[in-house]
């Protein structure tokens, strides 16, 4: 991170309550943005069942899965940002899809290509899979996706996951084209802490023996506490990282 960047995180503040620091996460960052995320989703169902956890070599395929996402998601131009403490640790990120950066099939198709892979045919189906029934029931808006938002186990209940969604409510609203933020979770622990910022729950879908529900927050400033309730959640529409 340069220090144009870390300039920046004085202005980009979010919620009280906890003395991190919101900045852009950069192609320097990209390794420790790859990891907090890897500790924050290892449990995640939705990418367990993506990504086959009970066979070996999930670590691998989960982490070559984040890896690629990340440089898919930022090549594209989306947002991502991190939460990081006084000190400059990384506790957590958030990667946000623009509604006024279009996604073409040929952006899918390299993906879900590269996908193929690092992961194998069969991981990169399942989660095509989910991904279209994901979209399929999702409400049909000009409106931000929040693809993935973590945090580090360690640093979970202290705010910077309420910090991170925060952020993603406040860009949505500063955006002319936006009506507001989309999300997936596998999680259901994870629906109180959405809730409290403002999210409902618009739809829930099955695919195979997951369950996922689909929350949407209208463009607004963010409501609720700083408390976190929330290890880890997705959104991911048109495989987002």
């Amino acid at each position: 991170m340069d220090k144009t960047d870390r300039a920046k995180m004085s202005t980009m503040t979010g919620s009280p309550g906890t003395s991190s620091q919101i900045a852009p996460i950069t192609n320097s960052d990209c390794e420790a943005a790859v990891d907090v995320l890897f500790r924050s989703f290892h449990g995640d169902p939705t990418l367990r069942w993506s990504f086959e956890a009970d066979r070996e070599g999930y670590d691998d395929r989960l982490r070559a899965y984040l890896r690629l996402g990340d440089e898919w998601h930022r090549g594209l131009g989306h947002p991502a940002v991190a939460a990081l403490s006084q000190s400059g640790e990384m506790l957590g990120v958030a990667y946000l899809m623009s509604p006024d950066i279009e996604t073409t099939e040929r952006d899918l198709d390299r993906l879900i290509e590269d996908l193929r892979r690092v992961v194998g045919d069969g991981c990169a189906g399942r989660f095509q899979k989910q991904n279209a029934v994901v979209d399929d029931a999702s409400p049909d808006s000009e409106s931000h996706l929040l693809a993935l938002v973590g945090v580090i186990p360690e640093a979970q209940g202290q705010g910077v996951g309420s910090k991170l969604v925060s952020w993603t409510l406040r860009e949505s609203v500063d955006h002319p084209e936006s009506e507001g933020v989309l999300l997936a979770t596998g999680t259901e622990r994870n629906l109180v802490f959405y809730r409290r910022l403002g999210f409902e729950v618009v739809a829930e879908v099955d695919v195979d023996d997951l369950h996922e529900w689909i929350l949407f927050a209208e463009a607004r400033e963010p409501s609720g506490g700083s408390a976190d309730g929330a290890s880890d959640a997705s959104g991911r529409r048109g495989g987002g990282a």
